[in-house]
């Protein structure tokens, strides 16, 4: 069947495969993967909201007033993940990449992601 409801069902396919792959990313790179994903499709952009991420290393500064250190700590690694990121999600949808930018909110144990594609 062609028409809004393929094409509803396509996108939510495509929400499904690019939440997983985040999620398995954001597992292998810092030992804990979120407990929830919720990805978003908004014609040139991508927005992912990771929630449940904070590692019991990072529990550990948190609880010791270290937060700040955290909060370091996870801008570096949002750096090293975005290309990665950006590249997951440009595969699963075919397009190219303009940027990905990702933010870290310790206090909400959440991470925002948001992938902004060039038009084609």
């Amino acid at each position: 069947m062609n028409g809004p409801e393929s094409e509803a069902q396509r996108e939510s396919s495509l929400q499904a495969e690019i939440s997983t792959d985040v999620a398995k990313l954001h597992r292998d790179r810092t030992g804990r993967g979120p407990t929830s994903v919720q990805c978003h499709i908004h014609g040139d952009t991508v927005t992912l909201v990771l929630t449940g991420v904070v590692t019991k290393l990072e529990e550990t500064l948190i609880e010791d007033g270290r937060a700040e250190a955290v909060d370091a700590q996870r801008s570096e690694l949002n750096a090293v993940l975005a290309p990665e990121i950006g590249a997951l999600v440009a595969t699963a949808l075919d397009r190219d990449v303009k940027f990905c930018t990702i933010g870290t909110s310790i206090e909400d144990d959440a991470v925002g992601i948001t992938v902004t594609f060039r038009r084609p």
